[in-house]
């Protein structure tokens, strides 16, 4: 049975090349699988401007979200490079996006 997890990473500029300390995650490599996230492209979002943040996301089977979060909070984040990061899991948090808090 599959149990799918969400995982949304935004960056508020560029990411600069961050967005590999989080696509490193060894999630399920004995199974040929990597944590592959695909970059969202606004082009033209709504308002009057170009969206200017950086949205990456992707949905994975069987993740371990406990231990995907243990690792984007090793990561020494540069201040202006710090993502946010939403994860939904199917059966977890009623559904509902939970933000993984990467600030004090």
């Amino acid at each position: 049975m599959s149990v799918i997890t969400n995982v949304v990473v935004i960056f508020a500029h560029d990411n600069d090349g961050a967005i590999e300390l989080i696509k490193a995650f060894p999630h399920r490599l004995d199974e040929g699988l990597s944590f592959d996230l695909c970059k969202i492209d606004f082009g033209q979002a709504g308002g009057t401007k170009v969206f200017t943040g950086d949205v990456w996301a992707g949905a994975f089977n069987h993740l371990d979200i406990d231990a995907f979060e243990a690792y984007v909070k090793k990561i020494v984040w540069p201040s202006y490079r710090t993502p946010v990061i939403l994860v939904q899991h199917e059966y977890r948090d009623e559904e509902q996006y939970r933000v993984i808090k990467l600030f004090k």
